[in-house]
């Protein structure tokens, strides 16, 4: 971990066409991010959908994605750098993009893989919790919790 970040120093802003090659490099690190930069540049316009950058010193080092269905809100993706990491950062992006985005008021829902135990305590302390197991949701032997966070 990078010593000396000062997290206070981060900005978080809505993601834009600008941000596209950062976020598909992010999302190497993620399970089922987007394919082609195309369908991300489609969605980062889509009403429904939300992305959020975290920058420190202008150089981005994590993001957080939501959309809407219906009137269920889904937590998408949530990212942070390793050097970024532990210092509050993915509570400060939930918080942050909870105030901005159309979440207040609604369940949120999320999936998150049942062996990341790290990401499942994070989500507990942000005030999931697991509603059920979806079996082979990652794929054979991969199974998910489905998360719900109350109003």
């Amino acid at each position: 971990m990078m010593s000396g970040i000062d997290i206070s120093k981060i900005d978080i802003v809505q993601a834009s066409d600008f941000y596209c090659d950062d976020l598909m490099e992010f999302g190497k690190e993620l399970p089922s991010f987007y394919s082609s930069v195309d369908s991300l540049r489609k969605d980062l316009l889509d009403p429904l959908k939300c992305f959020f950058v975290a920058l420190y010193e202008g150089l981005p080092v994590g993001f957080i994605s939501f959309f809407k269905l219906y009137d269920e809100i889904h937590l998408a993706y949530i990212y942070v750098k390793k050097d970024f990491r532990n210092l509050g950062l993915g509570t400060k992006l939930f918080k942050t993009t909870y105030e901005r985005f159309f979440l207040k008021g609604k369940e949120i829902w999320l999936e998150v893989e049942t062996t990341n135990t790290i990401a499942c305590i994070f989500y507990t302390k942000l005030g999931f919790r697991i509603m059920y197991k979806r079996k082979n949701y990652y794929g054979l032997g991969k199974d998910a919790w489905i998360m719900k966070r109350e109003p």
